[in-house]
């Protein structure tokens, strides 16, 4: 190839990157950065505000999770406080750039494993119509934002066999969240498979950068006097404290397709299809080797059919919500991308190249224009919303107000509020670590937050075993309020406050 045909090619490659990137800025910017706060993005942003402070993750907010949504949103938050501008939108940028670098890699993917820039082009532009994902990226942080990037990322990486960048990418999307480790996995095993070529370098490489990751996370913690809190939050706490409740299959199917259905809307059915074309290449068959070599060494798309796999398996044991659904959305973007290439691929197959550049260009804008024109613009100003009635609820108290979160991290996210211990929500095993790990169990910590006298109580989504003697304390010293999106809880008049309890240990 000539330096003139090499340009082409390369302009060929570069050009509709450059377009999906464009694309994409536009979408994740048509939904902005002033998006209610959830209560999960809260709990990203909350560690990374304490994180700045000094204080890191799991002893500033306790989190069964990975930490690494929390140490990028940490330095977003430093480089705010250096500019002087807002944090939480210093965040939201870099998480909104982070999605839009994610369609490009995807693109980049889809071309490779596929050898189709058509396939490619219309699974980033379908990716885009996630909206669950898309809003969050652009009004988060969603940690998982980072799992789907890293994911995606360790994907390329291994099919284009660069190993060592490979496993950085698999251990990074673990540390977005734990079954990220999966990806890691994955890229060892395809580098373990080059040991069919007395090539035992590759999964060497692989180890070495899957660690570097590690090392980083673990050194730091290490450095804060916190690894056992990073262990146990990322790995031992959900072994030791968590228990899911055990409901039929069928059941559990249902809840996840409603769910889905709920959560991306007119995107249901393409993902719906997408699912079917991913689990349809499992019966693609271009060889004559038994079904397992076939899959293992000569399936053109065996990364994307092996890396999908561990995902499947996970979410029929364990299904919390839209987010727990992002692992699935690449491949759906990949499935159906490549559903809709059907089209002008039968029509070039016709020799008929303009009609099959007009009907790409018709799919691309259909994709474009359904995307946009589902964006409520009305559901994009809720942060200004949450900020005005938290400042006019502090408003009422002295600047020295102590506040304390319970099931609402948004609030101290919001304001800047430092709680004074780290379960600022209580679900699921948070409360049988409290009582597992705090003097006197529930009580104690009850009493704890007694002594410590706050004056808000900021109150949310609270459940677990003790949720109702958690919730009976705060109503039986304190006097509900509601004010916008905010319930919290203050000391009634002294004249008015009800009598200690027996339970209070009161002299």
């Amino acid at each position: 190839m000539n330096n003139a045909q090499f340009s082409i090619e390369k302009y060929k490659t570069l050009l509709p990157v450059i377009f999906v990137i464009f694309i994409s800025f536009i979408i994740h910017n048509a939904y902005g950065v002033n998006g209610s706060l959830s209560r999960d993005d809260a709990i990203c942003l909350y560690a990374g505000q304490q994180m700045v402070e000094g204080t890191p993750p799991y002893q500033s907010i306790f989190v069964n999770r990975t930490p690494l949504g929390g140490m990028i949103a940490s330095g977003a938050i430093w480089f705010s406080k250096w500019i002087e501008a807002d944090d939480i939108r210093a965040v939201r940028t870099l998480f909104l750039f982070i999605g839009v670098l994610h369609s490009a890699i995807l693109f980049l993917l889809a071309q490779r494993i596929f050898s189709s820039r058509t396939v490619a082009l219309f699974s980033a532009l379908a990716f885009l119509a996630f909206f669950d994902f898309t809003r969050h990226a652009a009004s988060g942080p969603q940690p998982k934002t980072l799992l789907v990037l890293f994911q995606t990322l360790s994907l390329l990486l291994i099919v284009k066999q660069r190993w060592f960048w490979a496993g950085v990418a698999g251990s990074l999307a673990f540390l977005g969240w734990q079954p990220g480790a999966w990806f890691g996995v994955v890229a060892g095993l395809f580098a373990l498979l080059e040991y069919r070529n007395r090539r035992l370098i590759p999964a060497l490489q692989t180890a070495l950068g899957a660690s570097v990751p590690l090392i980083v996370v673990a050194w730091y913690f290490w450095q804060k006097d916190a690894l056992s809190d990073f262990i146990e939050g990322a790995v031992t706490f959900n072994l030791k404290y968590l228990s899911r409740t055990e409901v039929p299959l069928n059941v559990h199917l249902r809840i996840i397709a409603l769910n889905v259905q709920n959560n991306y809307e007119f995107m249901f059915l393409p993902i719906i299809i997408g699912l079917m074309v991913i689990v349809g290449f499992y019966f693609w068959r271009r060889t004559e080797h038994p079904w397992w070599q076939d899959l293992l060494f000569h399936h053109p798309l065996r990364v994307i059919l092996i890396s999908f796999i561990a995902p499947v398996l996970w979410t029929l044991q364990d299904y919390q919500g839209a987010q727990d659904f992002y692992v699935f959305l690449p491949y759906c973007a990949l499935g159906f991308g490549y559903f809709l290439a059907i089209i002008p691929r039968y029509i070039q197959q016709n020799n008929s190249m303009i009609r099959t550049q007009i009907v790409i260009a018709v799919i691309s804008f259909a994709l474009i224009f359904g995307t946009l024109i589902n964006i409520d613009s009305k559901n994009n100003r809720g942060l200004l919303r949450q900020q005005q009635f938290a400042e006019e609820i502090l408003a009422q108290f002295d600047e020295d107000v102590r506040v304390v979160s319970i099931g609402s991290p948004q609030f101290m996210a919001i304001t800047h509020q430092t709680n004074p211990n780290p379960y600022l929500f209580i679900i699921a095993g948070i409360a049988n670590r409290i009582e597992d790990q705090t003097e006197g169990g529930i009580p104690g910590w009850l009493a704890e937050l007694e002594t410590y006298d706050p004056d808000v109580i900021v109150f949310g989504d609270t459940r677990g075993a003790h949720a109702k003697d958690i919730t009976r304390w705060i109503k039986d010293h304190y006097e509900e309020m509601n004010h916008g999106p905010w319930t919290y809880y203050v000391r009634p008049p002294i004249e008015t406050q009800a009598p200690p309890s027996q339970n209070d240990n009161s002299t």
